[in-house]
């Protein structure tokens, strides 16, 4: 390739299987034929140094190359439980961001189950570099060990049951004295005779406040990250909607006189209403994936573990990994 080329990128890859220098000799040559490539490869630490031009050839079809050549390039694969996404959009933007990661050969993450299965060059990444560019994205790596995997989901189901429950008892007053109402003849004239409209301003104003800042709060933690990485998703429209209803009321209670008259309604209750319709949501999703979870989990438990096998005109049950 002639000079170096200081966009070239640099891959270190361990490879399998070489026994002698002409092994290592042919792997650097094919590299090296491809347009685009400059290979090193070294024997003694099996280890190919590779710089590489990514307008003209992937890691990929590097590594295709090296197979071709009749040799195995030594990369690791992962299942990672993923805790956080409510999306297509979440997986969407995980798998995208670790696809770009340097070392990582192909990521897929998949919403139904919350895992993502990553194929990466441990030369290059590792384990610990993949779960911190994860947690950046705004989602939680859990446990990979299936009892733990089974407690995290069930941890995740309590704790959307209880911001549920929350949701509904901080609602429930609004619902009944605002909205209510609304259906009733008479029954808003009689609310505000009781309770003076003000007062019952900054009562809402007071429960909105709460029902954002306890169950809605992690709405609004994943959602204003994916907004600064200027990839919004389902957190950012709940934050974004319920934020825009509620400073809203917030200036036409407490400074009314910067709305034109006529202007100034109040939507608190819309507020907690959002936060609690979509936490039921949440929380029935989360119990379906765990009984369809189960259900696979029993499935998978009827598989066979012997096999019964002719050997020398004799039938012997080994063990079916055999």
């Amino acid at each position: 390739m002639g000079e170096k080329n200081e966009n070239l990128n640099q891959l270190e890859l361990g490879i399998a299987g070489m026994t002698c220098a002409n092994c290592s000799a042919r792997i650097e040559r094919n590299l090296n034929k491809i347009d685009g490539v400059e290979a090193a490869v070294n024997l003694a630490t099996e280890r190919a140094t590779i710089h590489f031009d990514p307008s003209k050839i992937s890691q990929q079809a590097i590594m295709d190359s090296i197979v071709k050549t009749g040799y195995e390039p030594r990369l690791e694969e992962v299942s990672l439980d993923i805790g956080g996404m409510t999306c297509a959009n979440c997986s969407a933007r995980i798998e995208k961001k670790l696809n770009k990661l340097d070392g990582i050969m192909d990521a897929t993450v998949n919403l139904a189950t919350e895992k993502a299965t990553i194929k990466f060059n441990p030369s290059s990444v590792n384990i610990q570099k993949i779960t911190e560019l994860i947690e950046k994205t705004g989602y939680e790596v859990r446990d990979t060990v299936q009892g733990e995997q089974i407690d995290s989901r069930q941890e995740n189901e309590n704790e959307l049951k209880k911001l549920m429950i929350v949701a509904i008892i901080i609602v429930l007053p609004l619902l009944l004295l605002e909205m209510l109402p609304m259906f009733i003849p008479g029954a808003m004239e009689l609310r505000e005779s009781i309770i003076p409209k003000n007062i019952f301003n900054y009562f809402s104003f007071v429960l909105a406040s709460l029902s954002i800042a306890w169950p809605g709060w992690r709405f609004y933690k994943t959602g204003f990250k994916s907004l600064v990485q200027l990839n919004p998703d389902m957190n950012a429209l709940v934050m974004l909607g319920t934020s825009a209803a509620y400073f809203y009321s917030v200036v036409a209670v407490f400074l009314p006189q910067l709305l034109p008259a006529g202007t100034r309604n109040v939507y608190f209750e819309a507020v907690a209403f959002i936060m609690a319709t979509i936490l039921i949501g949440k929380y029935l999703e989360a119990k379906s994936k765990g009984q369809t979870g189960d259900a696979i989990k029993q499935l998978l438990s009827l598989q066979a573990k012997t096999a019964r096998v002719k050997r020398n005109n004799e039938v012997i049950e080994i063990p079916i990994d055999e």
